[in-house]
């Protein structure tokens, strides 16, 4: 019976607490909780977004895993959430004004519709394509959907794709050449006030080439694209993944990517191990003669040597 005896708080509870200091505990609680379920993976492939992004050498050494793995604290988890929640709503409001949009690969159901190219180590997946939409120039579009702060949506307002993200652009780009499109439709949403931006952006068959050419040497070059900056803390560089080996010498992570013995595998490589073309993900290891998965390339093994020219990088 309430009122009755003397009442125990529960555990979680402080004694003397308010109810905002609980309330905000419990957020804590909650963000700490998203973070423990996550699990952080390197990133496998060379993504489009990264081709056309500010720095090259960034992208090098992700594909490398010279750096640690970025992990992301509950916040920043819940936000790439919204990014994918606001997927399904663009792809209703296109549906809505007439247009037929699939999102799901027709012949790999309940797949996302995607494609991997240069010898399996670029890898994309599309938003979406689109059919009979205003104002297309063609039959048949990629779709690309994005959610932007109010800074971020307010220069893409005023400069368009190309200039205010290039990166996404580049992206953009990269799905239309390998899909075979001539169009892609960018659509926007600012998160402060739902304010919708969309573009057509056309196809450039110059700029894709050079984009695929940028990605090979991204996975095959031998030593690391240039420096945008020697200073760790420009904008680039202050929050980067690889800033600690790129700028600070800190020995690389040590995994197969990192060896001496590996390499990314070409197609060739992929007869021999009777795999496919354009198996995702697969390097080779020259010393023990095979092909390494994924799994093989982050167990690695005891006869690892670091990459010379790694090496080179964190001794000069």
């Amino acid at each position: 019976m309430r009122g009755v005896g003397e009442r125990k708080l529960p555990l979680y509870v402080m004694e003397n607490e308010d109810g905002r200091a609980r309330g905000l505990r419990l957020v804590d609680q909650v963000n700490a909780q998203r973070a423990a379920n996550d699990r952080p993976r390197r990133p496998r492939s060379v993504r489009p977004s990264d081709i056309g992004g500010g720095c090259s050498r960034k992208s090098w050494m992700r594909f490398r895993w010279v750096g640690t793995v970025e992990e992301f604290d509950g916040r920043m988890l819940r936000l790439f959430d919204r990014g994918h929640r606001e997927e399904d709503v663009f792809t209703r409001e296109l549906r809505e004004i007439g247009a037929k949009v699939i999102t799901r690969d027709p012949e790999n159901a309940g797949k996302q519709i995607g494609f991997t190219t240069l010898h399996g180590h670029v890898n994309g997946f599309l938003d979406g394509i689109a059919w009979n939409m205003p104002g297309s120039t063609q039959d048949e579009v990629v779709v690309e959907f994005k959610t932007h702060n109010n800074k971020s949506f307010k220069q893409l307002e005023k400069h368009g794709v190309r200039k205010a993200k290039p990166a996404h652009w580049s992206q953009c780009q990269v799905y239309m050449g390998e899909m075979g499109l001539e169009e892609a439709f960018y659509m926007a949403v600012n998160k402060d006030d739902d304010s919708l931006y969309g573009e057509y952006i056309a196809f450039d068959e110059r700029a894709y080439a050079d984009m695929m050419e940028m990605a090979e040497d991204i996975i095959y070059g031998a030593i690391a694209p240039l420096k945008v900056s020697h200073d760790p803390n420009y904008f680039l560089c202050r929050m980067c993944t690889e800033v600690e080996s790129c700028q600070r010498n800190k020995e690389p992570s040590k995994n197969c990517r990192t060896c001496e013995h590996s390499r990314p595998a070409v197609n060739d490589d992929m007869k021999i191990a009777q795999l496919p073309e354009n198996t995702p993900n697969i390097w080779i290891c020259e010393f023990h003669g095979k092909a390494l998965t994924v799994d093989d390339q982050v167990s690695g093994c005891g006869d690892y040597e670091m990459d010379d020219y790694l090496r080179s990088e964190i001794e000069c």
